[in-house]
């Protein structure tokens, strides 16, 4: 193997070392507790709140009838 390949082959290794840490690092980070909490905090209120920031009300309507319709069906089969 001659000087060039080897130094080829180190430049590789090392490139391939920090793309590697680089997803290691990302992993961790979206692993931790409090930011998986707070990507679910997230998707539910875009579920609720459109872009301008107002209540979508066909979608909290329909989850205030069903949450509702359980209730009611709890108080009648208890």
């Amino acid at each position: 193997m001659t000087e060039k390949e080897t130094e080829r082959l180190a430049a590789e290794i090392d490139a391939t070392r920090e793309r590697l840490v680089a997803h290691l690092d990302e992993i961790v980070d979206r692993s931790q507790p409090e930011r998986m909490v707070n990507n679910q905090v997230e998707k539910v209120r875009s579920f609720y709140i459109d872009e301008h920031g107002g209540i979508r009300a066909d979608r909290a309507m329909k989850t205030a009838g069903i949450v509702l319709g359980l209730a009611l069906l709890r108080k009648l089969f208890k």
